[in-house]
């Protein structure tokens, strides 16, 4: 099988009201953003969707709900980056074929055949899409076991910057470590009663790259440094981490990461960015 799909088929179309009334206990939150996205793509502006990933069933339990709640029409234009061993595995595989995507080698993987070669590809034409296309992307890189948010791996923003204005659309994801177990038992676990347990899908504002960008040099001192490159993706991730309602998906790193954050003086104001923005500059007051 090709490591990339071009397909013009989708995985909706066929069973899109199987996928309506099947059985899901879940909550959502934050269609008005969904709304927001539309308006973005209207403008020819890129949304990149980026999300903390804790199960296979973010995939299947997220195509339910995107169904349910109305809002499949952006999901089957999606352009997806896709962690390897999801292309070559099932059942994971034969739903990208329906989806434009490209892998990627997470760096849990470091000794994988051709990874440098694979990643350069999928960096090259995520920000070479179109203006005005949708890209889904886990900047974690791998599954969550606790579902903990753990660290975007170095150099995620890569993947967000490029062709036109962009903006992140930030999704927070709970419960669904527990719906579909990791394991080679956890097909039969979320399809034997696991999409009954009750998970939660938070969709965040958008909010443009160049602001999230802004702020990283703000916090950095600078763009020529390490921790501008770092702070690139950690403020993406932590956009994700203030959605989360429940206290123990955030992550120690992220809550780590606001208290150091809140400690330095910046003279910007961010508006409602990020939630420690306002005692950074109040500082400066």
């Amino acid at each position: 099988m090709s490591n990339k799909s071009e397909s013009g088929r989708n995985f909706f179309s066929a069973p899109k009201e199987l996928l309506r009334r099947f059985p899901l206990n879940y909550e959502f939150a934050g269609g008005e953003n969904i709304d927001k996205a539309r308006e973005l793509l209207a403008r020819g502006i890129t949304v990149v969707a980026i999300l903390d990933h804790k199960s296979f069933a973010d995939l299947i339990s997220g195509a339910m709900v995107t169904v349910k709640e109305g809002f499949d029409d952006l999901v089957k234009k999606a352009n997806i980056i896709a962690k390897i061993t999801y292309v070559e595995g099932f059942p994971s595989r034969q739903l990208l074929r329906n989806f434009k995507f490209r892998p990627v080698v997470p760096h849990t993987m470091p000794d994988y055949p051709s990874r440098d070669e694979i990643n350069a590809e999928a960096k090259r034409w995520v920000q070479e899409l179109p203006e005005g296309s949708i890209l889904v992307m886990a900047p974690e890189g791998t599954r969550v076991k606790d579902g903990s948010m753990t660290v975007g791996r170095y150099g995620a923003s890569e993947y967000w910057h490029g062709n036109g204005q962009r903006h992140l659309l930030p999704v927070a994801i709970e419960g669904t470590e527990k719906q579909w177990p990791r394991g080679a038992l956890g097909f039969f676990k979320y399809f034997g009663g696991g999409f009954r347990i009750k998970s939660r899908f938070i969709v965040g504002e958008p909010v443009s790259v160049v602001n999230v960008d802004e702020a990283a040099e703000a916090y950095a001192g600078g763009r020529d440094n390490e921790e501008f490159t770092r702070l690139k993706t950690d403020l993406a991730m932590f956009l994700i981490a203030q959605l989360h309602q429940d206290p123990k998906y955030k992550g120690t790193y992220y809550v780590q990461l606001e208290e150091d954050l809140r400690s330095r003086e910046i003279a910007q104001d961010f508006g409602n960015i990020f939630l420690f923005r306002q005692a950074a500059v109040d500082k400066n007051t």
